[in-house]
């Protein structure tokens, strides 16, 4: 994705808005059973799931949780997970007891895509099934500033920190600039927004990199509203980092209904 923001301006007062798209709970497993009790598993992440695949930013936590079919409290239980590209098999790197009702919860914090999977620590048999967590850079924004006047120049950036084993590889890439504005709306965004340029990220200090661009637009309408995106191309298939598949970024231009969707990649 990653960071894109809004503006809403109506002369002679003006409002700046930045949004961050972020999200909710995200199912990511279900019930299983091998040969001992049934282990329900789901994640939750700070972001919104897209087309039911869950997501969370490098840095930030995701919390595993769910229930063991007996309900018993203070069974003991680990927590495994196999990271991209998932060669090494699952290890342990969690253990907690369950609560009232055979409940649990682990909190961790992925890297690169990650598997997770939870089983009863005196008998592995009994296993949740796999919840697969995909991870994204920390797009971090900038200030922008409020316009005045007749036109509004207006300069757009990130800070972007990545995974220390994906960051020379995703340093690399090309970044995507898009700008869209609407007049005469107070409240309506542009249907859509417009690649402006595209280039590459520009290296600050170790796993931090920097992206942005510069827009200059007329104000002399009293209301208008605009809308900027800055993305790179997901490559998750190859370092993990990203959601699979293609998701609009390198297009000539983006719709705003799929940039409300939470993800650009």
């Amino acid at each position: 994705m990653r960071y894109c923001g809004k503006g809403k301006f109506m002369r002679p007062l003006f409002l700046v808005a930045i949004a961050l798209v972020v999200g909710a709970l995200v199912p990511a497993g279900g019930n299983a059973r091998i040969a001992g009790t049934a282990i329900t598993i789901g994640v939750q992440t700070s972001n919104k799931p897209l087309g039911g695949l869950t997501w969370a930013t490098y840095g930030k936590t995701a919390q595993v949780s769910g229930t063991t079919a007996d309900g018993q409290a203070g069974t003991s239980l680990e927590l495994q997970k196999s990271a991209f590209p998932f060669s090494a098999g699952f290890s342990t790197v969690g253990q907690t007891t369950t609560g009232s009702g055979g409940s649990y919860s682990f909190t961790t914090k992925p890297t690169v895509a990650t598997r997770y999977r939870v089983v009863i620590a005196s008998d592995t048999t009994s296993q949740s099934s796999v919840a697969t967590v995909y991870v994204d850079g920390d797009w971090i924004n900038l200030p922008t500033h409020a316009c005045g006047g007749l036109s509004c120049h207006e300069h757009f950036a990130n800070t972007i920190i990545f995974p220390a084993a994906v960051a020379r590889h995703e340093g690399a890439k090309r970044a995507y600039y898009y700008f869209g504005v609407r007049y005469g709306s107070q409240t309506t965004p542009p249907t859509s927004v417009k690649l402006v340029k595209s280039g590459r990220l520009r290296h600050l200090s170790g796993t931090r990199y920097r992206a942005g661009f510069s827009v200059t637009f007329p104000t002399v309408q009293a209301y208008y509203y605009y809308y900027w995106l800055i993305c790179t191309k997901d490559t998750e298939a190859r370092d993990g980092l990203g959601l699979p598949g293609k998701h609009h970024c390198g297009a000539r231009s983006i719709r705003y209904s799929a940039i409300k969707q939470g993800y650009i990649g």
